[in-house]
């Protein structure tokens, strides 16, 4: 880990400054990887952490003891925070929530929207440059 300790405005800009991509260039990168996802499922995911993360996984799920295993590692004050952060989240999401509405379009035939919970989900959450509670 490289220590920077009170940067100059040249330099602290150079630092702060994100790198810049070209789409083209991400998508022959990770092109691949989602089709080996599509046709290799979990194994490819096993595999694709191991070759970037250098992570040998048993399982996808994580576990309710790795989870449990977590919290002697985190400080009460980061607990709390992400206490918060997840109140806030919570709140601002809820009041999304929309009624659903029924409309008679014709004889027989009622049109509405409905939003139902997922019951499962794979997530990948990237860091890059700024990671982000929030993110997650």
């Amino acid at each position: 880990m490289q220590i920077i300790k009170y940067p100059n405005i040249e330099e602290a800009s150079k630092l702060l400054k994100r790198p810049v991509l070209e789409m083209k260039n991400i998508q022959q990168k990770v092109i691949p990887i989602i089709s080996s996802v599509k046709n290799g499922g979990d194994k490819a995911l096993i595999e694709l952490t191991s070759n970037f993360d250098k992570v040998k996984l048993e399982h996808i799920r994580v576990q309710e003891s790795e989870i449990e295993e977590t919290h002697k590692f985190i400080s009460d004050d980061l607990k709390n925070a992400i206490e918060v952060a997840k109140q806030n989240i919570y709140k601002f999401h809820s009041s999304q929530k929309l009624d659903i509405k029924k409309i008679k379009i014709d004889d027989g035939i009622t049109c509405w929207r409905k939003s139902i919970p997922i019951e499962k989900v794979g997530l990948y959450i990237p860091g890059g440059t700024s990671p982000l509670f929030s993110t997650l």
